[in-house]
């Protein structure tokens, strides 16, 4: 097995929903930047939660709320992103 586990089931989606999020994107912004419906932006989350534990955002009355470790995927999210268009990395 991988020393990287399940991470190799994140794709580039994935890293923008975690960048997005930490944004305050809603789950109609996400749909619109990715060309996802929000039920398949929910299924993509759920992902992330199963493949990094303790993964964890919700909405409490208007407001996101994250764990610990989905702060640091988030953050880690924008700075990968942010590199990969500096070096003109494209997703597709």
């Amino acid at each position: 097995m991988s020393k990287y586990g399940d991470l190799r089931l994140l794709d580039f989606d994935d890293l923008t929903i975690g960048k997005m999020l930490l944004e305050g994107a809603t789950y109609k912004d996400l749909s619109k930047e990715l060309g996802l419906t929000p039920p398949a932006i929910s299924h993509r989350i759920r992902k992330i939660e199963r493949v990094i534990p303790g993964f964890s955002s919700h909405c409490r009355n208007g407001t996101r709320i994250f764990s610990a470790i989905a702060i640091e995927f988030c953050k880690t999210s924008q700075q990968v992103l942010a590199l990969l268009e500096k070096h003109n990395v494209k997703s597709s």
